[in-house]
């Protein structure tokens, strides 16, 4: 059993949860980087594909610098709250109404809160999208504290966001789980020295096999971890 072994490895309790966003509190992931096409054929004509794993994790301006290289597009770093201002426009007209919490995800919260287990959200998102995602999935109410793209230096793969997190939440690193979807993610999470789960959301297993655990959903990571 899978339990049994993850248990037996790590036999420690945790203290606190850090959550990614999309992909991992909401199933936003397809609309969040379709937003991205719509943006470059409005704007610059141009056909970016529909490859997006070179993307998933990273902050804005992180996606907008990859983009613009790779379609050899001039850029400079005015134009960059301009793209970032339109992408988010796109993407909340054409999400609103439309985005649901990863199956699973409210349950394992409920069971994290009744157990007093303190959590965040740790997302390379700007603020305001995470907002946006969390006030239309109905998970506004169970997150008191957000981290975003825009109270950090550094992006995923860098293990900043999530050491941040763990100072937020006064719990130290190392007795902290991160959950991600991406390979950025999964790769911040354990420079960090968390206990890091990787959900096959957005990527294959064997993508995400850097992490401590990979699951296809919230019901496989054993809630022994945390309640012992």
């Amino acid at each position: 059993m899978i339990n049994e072994k993850i248990l037996r490895t790590h036999p420690q309790r945790y203290k606190g949860v850090i959550f990614d966003c999309d992909g991992v509190l909401v199933d936003s992931e397809a609309l969040s980087c379709g937003a991205w096409n719509i943006l470059f054929e409005r704007e610059y004509n141009i056909d970016i594909g529909t490859d997006y794993s070179h993307i998933l994790g990273k902050t804005t301006k992180e996606v907008v610098e990859s983009f613009f290289k790779l379609h050899s597009l001039e850029y400079t770093p005015d134009i960059l709250p301009k793209i970032a201002a339109m992408k988010e426009r796109i993407y909340q007209e054409s999400a609103h109404g439309k985005l649901k919490p990863t199956p699973g995800v409210k349950e394992f919260i409920t069971k994290l809160i009744q157990h007093n287990i303190p959590i965040i959200v740790a997302s390379s998102g700007i603020l305001a999208k995470i907002q946006f995602n969390l006030k239309e999935t109905g998970l506004s109410d169970y997150f008191s504290q957000i981290i975003s793209a825009d109270g950090i230096k550094n992006g995923k793969p860098h293990p900043e966001i999530f050491l941040l997190a763990a100072e937020r939440l006064k719990i130290p690193i190392n007795e902290c789980i991160v959950i991600e979807d991406s390979v950025t993610g999964v790769s911040a999470g354990k420079a960090s020295g968390a206990f890091t789960v990787a959900i096959t959301t957005s990527f294959p297993a064997k993508k995400l096999n850097q992490a401590d655990l990979v699951v296809k959903k919230f019901e496989e990571i054993p809630l022994d971890l945390l309640f012992r």
